[in-house]
């Protein structure tokens, strides 16, 4: 059949299935639809839709709620990213919200029930919320790090005290495998050596 009569065919079986006048228009949608009517996908004019393909199914990743397409290289990328995160995140870590209600809730009772008067001065302001409510401590780096310019004072906290570990274990190790070449020399009042 030509491409003509295929139309020809389409168009007089459209008007029949749907109850049109002959010289009505039928949308694409409209044409879709007829290809679940079984009667009109037995015909011999009959040409099956081409189905859609999706060719970037391996690169197709979920990672919560969210679906991405990246290739291959960015895909192990993500999901080291979203490791590290879960790693990092703290589970008991105050809100953003909840901290600006506590904020909110001591400079009310500050300024309004207690009659004191603002405070300017950031590092006493600082020191007030501290004084106050302990999730409070800090609170500035964690507000900036919820907002996602920096990071959170506990991760920086976390990260001294394991350098620190780490630093005292390698030198008792170093001292530990060498402790027969080492020479102590205590001094005293930088006169005296014993």
């Amino acid at each position: 059949m030509s491409n003509n009569n295929t139309q020809t065919f389409e168009r007089i079986k459209l008007i029949n299935i749907l109850g049109l006048d002959e010289k009505a228009k039928i949308c694409n949608r409209c044409k879709k639809n007829t290809d679940k009517d079984s009667e009109y996908l037995q015909t011999e004019g009959y040409q099956a839709p081409i189905p859609i393909k999706p060719n970037n199914q391996d690169n197709i990743t979920k990672i919560g709620t969210h679906t991405y397409a990246l290739r291959n290289e960015l895909k192990q990328l993500e999901l080291d990213y979203q490791e590290i995160i879960s790693q990092i995140s703290i589970s008991h870590e105050v809100s953003l919200s909840e901290k600006i209600k506590k904020m909110s809730g001591i400079l009310y009772k500050n300024q309004h029930q207690l009659n004191q008067k603002p405070i300017y001065n950031p590092i006493s302001f600082k020191e007030m919320l501290a004084a106050a409510d302990k999730d409070l401590i800090a609170s500035s780096i964690d507000t900036l790090n919820n907002l996602g310019f920096s990071v959170a004072r506990k991760t920086v906290d976390r990260q001294k005290s394991l350098i620190a570990d780490e630093h005292q274990e390698t030198v008792n190790n170093y001292c530990l495998q060498n402790i027969e070449k080492m020479f102590f020399l205590n001094i005293d009042d930088y006169y005296n050596i014993h």
